[in-house]
């Protein structure tokens, strides 16, 4: 059976595949040791008597994180419209669902909304990737199609908030009715990249609009956006420190 005999010189334990005892017998970590890289077969980390309290065990996870739409704002010109729905069923009662939600005309414009965000500070500041929760209001019909759009930039300490350059490429999302009122979840969209080099402690501004000027937004009756899930990859390192 292998054993590990040697940790490298940044104290770092990388992939490692087969029937493994990394550390083996009674084992002291003096420093804070690294184990990166992915674990396969019928592995082991630790085996006997080993202290594990300067262990820090990192495979750069995926986490996410899911925002309603009562924490947006809408734009100040061609902005969404908020409002609060009762979603009542057969019979009147007091355990209906209640849902805050911004509505998006079909109309020829384009309406957004916008949300500022302090990522967690694990996050490895790498691009990100998003679900959009919606609802097609009444009079919609399955296979209609609605398209949303979503860019995102940040602002570090003593950054202007002001003007429109902050934000990066806008990618969209396209999503079909399946039945009108129900929840509809999209696909996950591909990267976004988060324009001005963002830093730890920042402010992400994402914006969402509805783009009905696509050729895929065949959808003539409002879109409801209830809310939008994000997900971040962590750093591979520890990162966040006590502040």
């Amino acid at each position: 059976m292998p054993y590990l005999t040697k940790i490298d010189a940044s104290r770092q334990i990388r992939q490692v595949s087969g029937t493994t005892f990394l550390l083996s017998g009674s084992t002291v970590i003096k420093e804070t040791l690294e184990i990166q890289g992915n674990f396969s077969g019928s592995s082991k980390i630790f085996s006997g008597s080993t202290d594990l309290s300067n262990l820090f065990i990192s495979r750069g996870n995926y986490r996410d994180i899911y925002f309603d739409a009562a924490a947006f704002s809408t734009l100040k010109s061609s902005g969404a419209t908020s409002f609060t729905e009762e979603y009542t069923g057969t019979s009147l009662n007091t355990d209906n669902i209640v849902s805050d939600y911004y509505s998006f005309t079909g109309q020829t414009r384009d309406e957004g909304i916008q949300i500022r965000i302090r990522m967690p500070d694990e996050w490895d500041l790498s691009t990100i990737k998003s679900k959009i929760y919606w609802d097609p209001d009444k009079g919609s019909s399955p296979g209609n199609g609605v398209v949303w759009g979503i860019k995102g930039g940040s602002v570090s300490n003593d950054d202007t908030l002001s003007g429109e350059t902050i934000f990066g490429t806008e990618i969209t999302l396209a999503d079909s009715v399946i039945t009108p009122q129900d929840l509809h979840i999209t696909s996950a969209s591909t990267a976004i990249t988060i324009a001005g080099t963002p830093v730890l402690d920042d402010l992400i501004i994402l914006q969402i609009s509805r783009k009905v000027n696509n050729s895929n937004d065949t959808m003539t009756q409002s879109a409801k956006l209830l809310g939008c899930a994000l997900q971040y990859k962590e750093m591979l390192s520890s990162g966040a420190t006590q502040w």
